[in-house]
């Protein structure tokens, strides 16, 4: 699913095209002031806004952190998508050993579409979010 950049510096945690409607995802962007989904005090700072959609609907939108420059906001904006990035995909033996699965059931649910994986290179990346959506809570601990 694309989105529509509000401005130049709207930064996306997106998904490929052709995904799920109903998936779940994160987009940050830099905003100065209020705008017609969020109202903030100060009109003449710069907002980095995280919104978590679900396919076309916004389901929640906040501010993360506000700025005096429009630069700085932009910087802390893309440490956010990099940072959320690594944390939302996981590699099909995390998602198995998180959800108590075997490897063989991920990579089934990825053959026969119920999860839609990025490549890189031989490795499929699975969001978290995705993995949440098909089993469930985690199962089990990270301590586990």
């Amino acid at each position: 699913m694309k989105l529509s950049m509000r401005d130049e510096h709207m930064i996306v945690a997106s998904r490929d095209a052709g995904e799920r409607a109903a998936q779940v995802f994160t987009a940050f962007f830099v905003q100065q002031g209020s705008s017609s989904t969020l109202r903030v005090t100060d009109e003449n700072a710069w907002y980095v806004v995280r919104e978590t959609w679900r396919g076309e609907q916004i389901i929640s939108a906040g501010v993360v952190s506000k700025h005096a420059s429009h630069d700085e906001a932009v910087a802390e904006c893309e440490r956010l998508r990099r940072e959320q990035t690594l944390a939302d995909v996981m590699t099909v033996a995390e998602v198995a050993a998180e959800y108590g699965l075997s490897v063989e059931a991920v990579r089934a649910a990825i053959y026969r579409g119920r999860l839609i994986p990025r490549k890189s290179g031989a490795t499929y990346l699975i969001f978290r979010n995705d993995a949440e959506s098909l089993w469930g809570e985690r199962r089990r601990s990270v301590s586990d």
